[in-house]
């Protein structure tokens, strides 16, 4: 796309694209929505050490996190164990 083009033809442009690039992130039925916010306005300061709280406890991460180690131990399990062959 390039910024000498007529706005009206930018647009048609995005349009006739937007399907075929949210079928390519896996979204075919996203809807096109205007962008919330402003690009003057600044991002709200974070403060980190909280954040870290929230995401350890988080029940999601917490599964996520019993799921690998459930897998890493059904690995070890898997190597450890004679394999046994029908004869």
């Amino acid at each position: 796309m390039d910024a000498t083009q007529p706005a009206e033809q930018r647009r048609s442009l995005v349009e006739t694209l937007f399907p075929e690039v949210s079928a390519a992130i896996g979204l075919p039925y996203m809807a096109r929505q205007t962008v919330a916010g402003s690009v003057e306005t600044l991002t709200p300061a974070v403060d980190y050490d909280t954040l870290v709280t929230v995401l350890q406890r988080h029940t999601d991460l917490t599964a996520a996190n019993l799921r690998i180690a459930s897998s890493r131990n059904s690995l070890r399990l898997a190597e450890v164990q004679p394999e046994v062959r029908d004869k």
